[in-house]
């Protein structure tokens, strides 16, 4: 399946939520932008995306992840915790 384009773990957490719970609070996602966060960021792995002979993310499309979760906030169907807070 090289070249596979499937959700992140994060994307698939936020369906399965909006089938179960009336409110669905996300926090931490920035859609592999700025995040070290991600069993990716070894070292030899992050030299492999430096050289750009991997791409980080390369399973996933970002772009259209991040517009439909997004859409999902402007929806009002998910929360950011930041604007959750005093």
């Amino acid at each position: 399946m090289l070249g596979a384009r499937r959700p992140t773990t994060g994307t698939s957490a936020i369906l399965w939520s909006l089938g179960r719970f009336e409110k669905v609070v996300i926090h931490g996602f920035d859609f592999f932008i700025d995040s070290l966060a991600h069993y990716h960021d070894r070292r030899a792995t992050r030299w492999l995306v430096e050289k750009g002979i991997i791409k980080k993310a390369g399973k996933h499309d970002m772009r259209q992840e991040k517009a439909f979760v997004e859409r999902l906030i402007s929806d009002g169907r998910v929360l950011r915790l930041r604007d959750c807070l005093p």
